[in-house]
């Protein structure tokens, strides 16, 4: 949290984050090192999915979780795509799944009720993606819609593997986890480094899945 931070740099404490970046500007000068996912480029990967497997031409809705700076990102990223790439998918509605399974399930049904021809669903997280899936084979229209989840969590990729969702956007928190580690390493050693680093993320296919022998793990 923001407070601790700042009690920790009150202290003479470094700070090391990964994954969740501070939201407030000045509590993340606070911080010593942060590694986290480009979720902004991860969001223009699922966009540049959805505009391949819809073949460019629809309406999609979009599960969000606007409360999470990183899922703002991804939606931006998401949006920012399809513009640049004068896209012709119309984005008729946005409802936030709160980053739930069973929630992204229950505004999936709302999103079919109010638009019953949408073609494709962005979820911000795996298990929205999921839920939305469930949602979408419950109504019949597992031929008409194509989901596309985020994360490349074990759930998501075996879901891209029995082909619930197109793409799951992959993050990795190994490698975040082993940075963090490797410049705390260089801080005890006065070494320099570089105080924030955002890692790419990748997409994740059908093809992936297949030759994934641990795509059940992180």
């Amino acid at each position: 949290t923001g407070s601790g931070v700042r009690a920790a740099d009150a202290a003479g404490i470094p700070v090391f984050t990964f994954d969740i970046q501070m939201e407030d500007p000045e509590v993340q000068k606070l911080v010593t090192y942060h590694v986290g996912s480009d979720n902004y480029q991860g969001g223009r990967l699922a966009g540049e999915s959805m505009m391949k497997v819809t073949g460019d031409n629809g309406k999609v809705g979009i599960i969000t979780l606007p409360e999470a700076n990183s899922c703002k990102k991804r939606v931006d990223g998401f949006k920012d795509y399809l513009k640049e790439n004068n896209s012709k998918l119309e984005i008729v509605i946005e409802l936030n799944g709160k980053g739930d399974r069973v929630k992204g399930a229950e505004v999936t049904a709302d999103m079919l009720t109010a638009h019953g021809d949408l073609v494709g669903i962005f979820g911000i997280n795996d298990p929205c993606a999921l839920g939305a899936w469930a949602s979408v084979k419950e109504a019949g229209k597992l031929d008409q819609v194509t989901i596309i989840g985020f994360d490349g969590s074990p759930d998501g990729k075996v879901g891209v593997f029995e082909k619930q969702l197109y793409d799951t956007p992959m993050q990795f928190p190994r490698q975040m986890a082993t940075k963090t580690v490797e410049n705390f390493l260089k801080y005890v050693a006065g070494e320099p480094f570089e105080a924030l680093e955002f890692m790419p993320c990748e997409h994740y296919f059908f093809a992936d899945a297949e030759k994934d022998p641990n795509r059940t793990q992180f």
